[in-house]
């Protein structure tokens, strides 16, 4: 299903590799911020996101938040 990424508006995230390293790179120098479970609050997603901005390329959509939160587990899965 696509995520909501404005207020009425529906479009998959599409994250490039550089996106994928940008944002572990920010978490790790973030690793203060994560809980015992390897998650992080809801701002630091967001404020990740914000760092994330100037990669967009264009294609899909900019990422929020929620969107950061989501590719950081589905990370953290493939890579434990």
């Amino acid at each position: 299903m696509a995520e909501s990424t404005v207020e009425g508006s529906l479009e998959k995230a599409r994250w490039t590799p550089a996106e994928v390293t940008a944002l572990v790179d920010y978490l790790h120098d973030h690793c203060a911020e994560c809980g015992e479970a390897g998650n992080f609050k809801e701002t630091t997603y967001n404020t990740a996101a914000t760092a994330l901005r100037p990669l967009y390329n264009g294609i899909g959509t900019i990422k929020t938040g929620k969107m950061v939160g989501s590719k950081w587990a589905t990370v953290t899965q493939s890579h434990i």
